[in-house]
């Protein structure tokens, strides 16, 4: 399978879709270690807790590395390194604070970006989504594109602005950006 790397001070849970070993927990890793990992016959998940220090075989053995808590600045530029070298680095924010927005704009090489807090009616949901994107292109056909069933009662507002080459992927009924694809490099 894929080996997957999650940085995060949380529970990672597997998908409901495999079979479930034990969640990994990350609240009270020790500094600088490897937290947990589990595996599925789809991937290897090694999870890191945002104050350690990325381990380089668990970024080597990594083909996508998800980010969920505000890393320090050598981590962000190690992850950057990473996505400079081809890595995908998938960015999903739990806060909108000032560690957040300099460590999304340390991905990007950027000073720091205008993150905030959006604020739905009731809930979101995705529109404007381009099928045609590689993550998306699976669900292109008829029968597998109705996403009105996914609701997100809280996320976080990225000002596009901000960062340059940033193409929307997928928008919410807002008009919030859902999902935003920058290249770096």
């Amino acid at each position: 399978g894929r080996a997957v790397l999650i940085v995060t001070s949380t529970t990672v849970a597997t998908s409901p879709l495999q079979p479930a070993p034990p969640p990994v927990t990350v609240a009270a890793a020790p500094r600088g270690k490897r937290i947990g990992t589990t595996a599925s016959p789809f991937a290897s998940v090694v999870a890191v807790a945002p104050n350690a220090p990325l381990l380089a075989d668990d970024v080597k053995a990594a083909s996508i590395i998800f980010v969920a808590d505000p890393v320090s600045t050598e981590t962000a530029a190690a992850l950057r390194e990473q996505a400079l070298a081809g890595k995908t680095i998938v960015a999903v924010p739990k806060k909108s604070d000032a560690a957040t927005a300099a460590m999304l704009g340390g991905l990007l090489g950027r000073d720091s970006v205008r993150i905030g807090e959006a604020r739905a009616a009731n809930y979101a949901m995705l529109s404007e989504i381009d099928f045609q994107h590689p993550l998306f292109a699976p669900f292109a056909d008829p029968r597998y594109s109705d996403f009105t069933k996914i609701h997100f009662w809280k996320f976080r507002k990225l000002d596009v602005t901000t960062v340059p080459a940033a193409r929307i992927v997928a928008k919410f009924d807002t008009g919030d950006p859902a999902l935003v694809e920058v290249p770096v490099g």
